[in-house]
């Protein structure tokens, strides 16, 4: 009860601060609305005015010198009629004959050109831009840094300005004329100011709202919440991001958001929209059919964005236009419904979206050609719309979550000992599963452990000669098939060294296998010495196999003396024989790889001739065989 108390208190206080929030914002946007509206947009040249003082010349190849093309007697420029936008032209040049126009009393202008130009530039007599401009310009390439494209004109006067203007038009802003406006510096100062008061206020009021409500639904933790602040931010963005002020200060440089960015945020507007409207007023249950009609519309801005993304930027700007107005119509339905059906919270929501019909209304005539440029109230109700319907919206909101608490707490007080008696149950299930799994766990890790242990063995086993410990023959199988590609692939040289101990029959026969086994033992230790850049291998018997990378005919040569030198000058030192030492020599038969080799049997092959020339030779020498020429010694 204490719980159910502080609830119905905490809502109560909601709705009073939301109230009075509410009429304070109101109550700003009415007073700022009324002094910005009488003097918004005083232009200091009518439009009729521009028209009739500017010359076109069209430059279809975007090289003609306008200072020629004007001071040319034969060309015609033309006066300015909408229709010459159509005629596929992508550049034109225009001159405006600034003398015309006698309001204009400072040394500095300002021209506002229309948005869906690519490019503008201001070119002077001396054929030099002095000004540039654009929406695929980044803010901070304009001569004036602001969204708007606006182009500034110093003693207009007393000089000469051509104007060069550039569009794809197939983009998602075309054109439709030339300049819509031409100020004082003065005025355009005041105007642009005035327009900023008004959007910084939209954007504190509307982010305001934003997280406020987002702070409730961290405390609250209700998915209603979260859908409401999704649609109220979502839509929002367009606005703020129509203003400009975001995209001056935080994005510059982001030609293309700048440029896109409001389209694809009106199709996320409709997607989050849709998710709140559906959950808010339950339309699978109580309209089923406006349900389905918004799973159409989510489809339909799919469509749209891949449209976009297409560069059918007609047919998606005015599809998602459409579904814009449509699904307001929707909402409003079906707010009328729900409410008189008996679903209380639907009236502020109906109300919402009354008023929101008649804003987007109005703008999205406005869009397709039906109004004039009126006024801030008329150009700017969309935001006053959004700020209204924000705040009734949470009204909303409110009043259903307080519902569904209270169904909540209902359900919560029937199945709590139900639910309190299965948890138990589970959670001694749980704990008996959690100790079978420890113990499996361990017996698993135990059994890892020795998997391991016998893999090592098992590896040393297979590439380990056991008397020697070193690698053996199907180690060094592995170790030059590796060396053969890393030289196909690299060209790095590699050597092939085989090692024979000579009249090592004859140790055996004399003293005994257990010294022939010390022997190979201690050859294959000081064998070891000489493979610290590469690899040795016990090859088979007496025999010993060395392979190293980098070589030259001259190192390897170096390498093989020092081997024969090594054994044979060093006697071997033995335990529990008949002899304490014994002196041995061996042969050596070594190859470098060369070029023409196709294979590394081929290799195998020519030091095994070798080594079997260095026997012949008379043993304790060394034989180095290549392709084209080899290099002896004898001891």
């Amino acid at each position: 009860m204490k719980s159910e108390s502080t609830r119905k208190g905490f809502i109560l206080v909601l709705r009073g601060l939301t109230l009075l929030s509410c009429s304070g914002i109101i109550c700003a946007l009415f007073l700022l609305s009324q002094a910005v509206a009488t003097t918004y947009n005083q232009a200091d040249i009518s439009s009729e005015e521009i028209s009739n003082s500017i010359k076109i010349i069209p430059d279809p190849e975007n090289n003609i010198d306008p200072v020629t093309a004007f001071s040319d007697t034969h060309a015609k420029p033309f006066a300015f009629d909408p229709i010459l936008l159509s005629s596929g032209t992508k550049s034109w040049l225009v001159k405006i004959d600034f003398p015309n126009f006698a309001g204009l009393n400072q040394n500095i202008v300002l021209i506002t050109v229309d948005q869906g130009w690519d490019k503008v530039e201001v070119i002077n007599a001396q054929r030099q831009t002095v000004a540039i401009t654009g929406s695929k310009i980044p803010i901070n390439d304009r001569t004036v840094q602001i969204s708007l494209s606006v182009l500034p004109i110093y003693k207009p006067n007393e000089l000469d300005y051509f104007l060069r203007f550039s569009s794809k038009f197939d983009d998602y802003d075309n054109p439709t004329e030339f300049i819509t406006n031409i100020q004082s510096r003065d005025n355009f100062v005041a105007d642009a100011r005035k327009r900023d008061i008004f959007n910084s206020i939209y954007i504190g009021v509307t982010l305001g709202i934003i997280v406020f409500h987002f702070l409730i639904w961290l405390t609250l933790k209700d998915k209603l919440y979260l859908l409401y602040v999704l649609h109220v931010s979502s839509f929002s963005m367009i606005w703020i991001h129509k203003s400009g002020i975001l995209s001056t200060w935080l994005f510059p440089d982001a030609v293309s958001w700048n440029y896109y960015g409001s389209f694809f945020l009106v199709g996320l507007a409709i997607l989050f929209g849709n998710l709140f409207v559906e959950y808010f007023l339950r339309l699978k249950r109580n309209l089923p059919f406006i349900s389905k009609i918004l799973i159409f519309t989510d489809i339909a801005v799919l469509i749209c964005f891949v449209a976009g993304l297409a560069y059918y930027w007609d047919f998606a700007k005015q599809l998602l236009a459409f579904i814009s107005l449509a699904l307001v119509i929707f909402y409003l339905y079906a707010g009328v419904k729900c409410w008189k059906d008996g679903f209380k919270p639907a009236k502020y929501f109906s109300l919402a979206y009354a008023i929101l019909l008649v804003s987007i209304f109005a703008y999205t005539l406005n869009f397709f050609g039906f109004f004039p440029r009126l006024n801030i109230l008329l150009h700017q109700s969309p935001q006053i719309a959004s700020v209204l319907s924000a705040i009734l919206l949470a009204f909303a909101v409110v009043d259903q979550i307080k519902r569904i608490e209270t169904h909540k707490k209902e359900l919560s007080i029937r199945i709590r000992s139900d639910l309190q008696r299965e948890v138990e149950l589970r959670t001694a299930e749980i704990e008996r599963q959690r100790l079978i799994t420890e113990k499996l766990l361990q017996e698993s890790e135990k059994m890892n452990k020795e998997l391991v242990s016998v893999n090592l063995k098992l590896e040393q086993l297979n590439f380990q000669d056991p008397l020697t410990e070193i690698g053996n023959r199907r180690l060094f199988d592995r170790m030059l098939e590796k060396l053969w590609e890393n030289w196909k692939i690299n060209k790095k040289s590699f050597a092939i060294i085989l090692v024979d101990i000579d009249h090592f029959k004859k140790v055996n026969d004399i003293y005994g296998h257990l010294v022939g086994d010390q022997v190979l033992k201690v050859v294959a230790s000081r064998l070891s010495q000489f493979s610290k850049a590469g690899f040795s291998a016990r090859y088979g018997g007496e025999e010993f196999a060395i392979l190293l990378s980098g070589e030259t005919m001259d190192s390897l040569s170096e390498i093989a003396e020092e081997i024969c030198l090594c054994i044979s000058q060093i006697p071997i030192k033995l335990e529990d024989a008949p002899i304490r030492e014994l002196s041995l020599t061996v042969s050596i038969g070594a190859t470098l790889i060369e070029t023409d080799d196709q294979s590394k049997e081929e290799l195998l092959e020519r030091s095994d001739a070798a080594l079997y020339e260095a026997k012949n030779n008379g043993r304790n020498c060394f034989v180095i065989k290549g392709r084209m020429k080899s290099k002896k010694t004898t001891s």
